[in-house]
């Protein structure tokens, strides 16, 4: 009889353990890492609150206003990605990258080339005046329009930079 009053009070428990349990909100797990596992964790203070996609776009204002027309305003949102991941490397290296795009785009055309340059030092600057804590990488992107404005959904990475 013991035995049995012993599991009935062991089932009643574990009962009350559960309801209890599904009472508690649910909490989020957090995977510690072990003390010899080397993880480069990006401080999430540098990162900045906002969506990217809002922050690319105020970066894109000025490509934006000199655009024509509604391909143009595309074209420079699209130009200011590239020149915003290119930012977040050093300058010579930026410049680099940006010189490899259009030698293969232009076939080594140098006004091309120098205009590109020009819009790249200009764009870096302002990177760095306004965005000089957010490091974050566009890995991918979606662009599309509607009657008024340009909708921008952005896939992106914190550099460990």
């Amino acid at each position: 009889m013991n035995k049995q009053k012993s599991q009935q009070s062991k089932k009643r428990r574990d009962a009350a353990k559960r309801r209890k349990a599904l009472k508690r909100k649910p909490q989020r797990a957090v995977a510690k890492p072990s003390r010899d596992t080397k993880i480069r964790l990006t401080n999430r203070s540098t990162l900045s609150q906002r969506k990217l996609s809002e922050v690319l776009l105020e970066f894109a204002e000025p490509m934006i206003e000199a655009a024509d027309d509604i391909t143009s305003e595309e074209d420079a949102v699209r130009m200011s990605i590239t020149l915003w991941n290119a930012s977040l490397q050093s300058k010579e290296a930026g410049i680099e990258s940006i010189t490899t795009a259009v030698d293969k785009i232009h076939d080594g055309d140098s006004e091309t080339l120098s205009d590109y340059l020009n819009i790249f030092e200009t764009m870096y600057a302002r990177k760095q005046e306004l965005f000089p804590n957010d490091k974050r990488f566009a890995v991918d992107y979606s662009l599309t329009r509607n009657e008024d404005s340009i909708y921008l959904e952005v896939a992106s990475t914190p550099t460990n930079s």
